[in-house]
C-alpha cells in the first residue's frame, strides 16, 4: 500500500508508475468527505483513470460518509 497526495497528479503519476509492478488497485474517495470536503481539482480524477488504466490497475472511487 502506498498513500498518493490528493490533488496533487504529478507526484501520483510518478507514484504509481513506480510502484506499478506492486499495485493492482487505486481507491480513492472522490470528494473527500471524511476531511470536511475538498474537491477534486479539473481534470484530476478523469486524469488519475487514464494513467491507472494504461498501468492496467483498477480505479475504485468510495464515498466515504462518516
Amino acid at each position: 500500500m502506498i498513500l498518493l497526495p490528493f490533488n496533487d497528479m504529478e507526484s501520483c503519476e510518478a507514484l504509481l508508475a513506480e510502484h506499478a509492478h506492486e499495485l493492482a488497485a487505486v481507491l480513492i474517495d472522490p470528494l473527500m468527505s471524511n476531511n470536511n470536503v475538498i474537491l477534486p481539482e479539473e481534470g484530476f480524477l478523469q486524469r488519475l483513470r487514464e494513467v491507472t488504466h494504461e498501468l492496467g490497475m483498477m480505479l475504485i472511487l468510495d464515498e466515504i460518509v462518516v
